[in-house]
């Protein structure tokens, strides 16, 4: 079976169906920013290193961080290659 990031689709969509598409991969990419933005964690403060549980509770709060930020490139990825479909679509009509 091919991982993820192997696997090919091929589905024809018309260009309002892919302008649909990039509406609401740019809604999800705004609520994942917010929530980006919400979980952020920077270096660590003195607080966070002063005992087991408070460095266990940076861990976490940064592992979730840096899952955020990714959520976003990969659907900010996603943005562009629908825009490009749509000028491909838009060219071959």
């Amino acid at each position: 079976m091919p991982r993820a990031e192997e696997a090919i689709m091929n589905i024809d969509l018309s260009p309002d169906e892919i302008s649909t598409v990039i509406s609401a991969l740019i809604d999800k990419r705004m609520e994942s920013r917010r929530y980006a933005a919400n979980s952020r964690v920077d270096a660590p403060q003195d607080t966070d290193l002063c005992c087991d549980a408070h460095r266990a509770r940076y861990e976490r709060n940064k592992v979730v961080s840096d899952a955020m930020n990714e959520r976003v490139a990969v659907e900010t990825a996603l943005i562009e290659r629908f825009d490009l479909l749509m000028v491909q679509a838009l060219e071959a009509k």
